[in-house]
């Protein structure tokens, strides 16, 4: 009998990312529209731009997610707080740094700007929501989700991959894993593999 060739079931699964938890599915993927440079393979460098970039991508962006109904205009005000929060949140992933005063600094003057109240679910234990509506609700959803999540300490499993830069949640138990794919891992060993050592002088 034959053995069938390919990877294994767990491998094969990992071959695209694990889902990171439905709250904050949303939230890591409006971080993965902002602007990033990756290697692939050996000298090929590819640049994925700024998916927000105008007032009008970010319209699109909200209405395709249900966040605001379609046609809905943005001030210039409300397209620079969202990328303000996208952009200090990849900060914070992007440096390591979960303290790191002036990004986090910059995230409290958007909290000023929004408004949360006591929510009560049926026999559930009470929690916070967003007042308003539309961008300003999405905006508190998202920075009482991203507080929540250093609360509970689930934020230190949003790690950028050290193969496409890719924000990415990682479900590991042991919480160390580097790439979000087994994929974006074989190729930087692969890369590794194939550049060739530097000579010393003394050589």
């Amino acid at each position: 009998m034959r053995r069938r060739r390919g990877p294994s079931p767990p491998q094969r699964r990992r071959l695209t990312p694990e889902p990171a938890p439905s709250d904050l599915a949303l939230l890591l993927g409006l971080i993965n529209t902002a602007e990033r440079r990756f290697l692939l393979y050996q000298k090929q460098r590819r640049l994925q731009q700024d998916l927000l970039r105008s007032r009008e991508d970010l319209e699109r962006w909200l209405a395709a997610h249900q966040i605001v109904p379609e046609a809905t205009e943005l001030s210039k005000e409300e397209h620079r707080r969202i990328l303000a929060l996208r952009d200090g949140l990849r900060s914070l992933v992007e440096s390591g740094e979960p303290d790191e005063l002036e990004t986090l600094q910059k995230l409290r003057e958007l909290g000023d700007l929004v408004r949360l109240r006591v929510s009560f679910d049926g026999n559930a234990w009470p929690d916070l929501a967003p007042v308003d509506d539309g961008i300003e609700g999405a905006l508190a959803r998202w920075l009482w989700l991203f507080v929540s999540a250093r609360r509970e300490g689930r934020w230190s499993r949003v790690k950028e991959c050290e193969g496409c830069l890719k924000i990415f949640y990682d479900a590991s138990p042991n919480n160390r894993t580097k790439y979000c794919t087994t994929r974006c891992g074989d190729r930087v060993r692969s890369r590794r593999r194939k550049t060739p050592r530097k000579r010393t002088g003394g050589e």
